[in-house]
């Protein structure tokens, strides 16, 4: 399983907006067939940090994924609320 974190800085003001626009992008991930879990969290320091955590079954479930059109859409939906998102795999020890 890998599991990834995939962190978001918002801009000022727009964090309502970014979570209204990952919306189906969570709940479409969280069906396909790969995916152990999708989740949004919010940073508890930083008001304008969020990151998703995902799990995934395998490296080809998230190639899967990143081709799939409700990911690409809802990164599409962030991109102009963003200032900086920093993704990282991780796989148990």
């Amino acid at each position: 399983m890998i599991t990834i974190v995939a962190r978001c800085v918002v801009k000022k003001g727009c964090k309502e907006d970014f979570v209204a626009a990952v919306q189906k992008m969570i709940t479409e991930s969280r069906k396909e067939p790969g995916n152990v879990s999708y989740t949004l969290m919010k940073d508890v320091d930083n008001e304008d940090a969020l990151a998703f955590i995902e799990e995934w079954k395998d490296p080809d479930a998230i190639e899967e994924h990143g081709a799939q059109l409700h990911f690409r859409e809802g990164i599409g939906n962030i991109r102009e609320l963003i200032e900086s998102m920093d993704i990282v795999k991780y796989e148990a020890v």
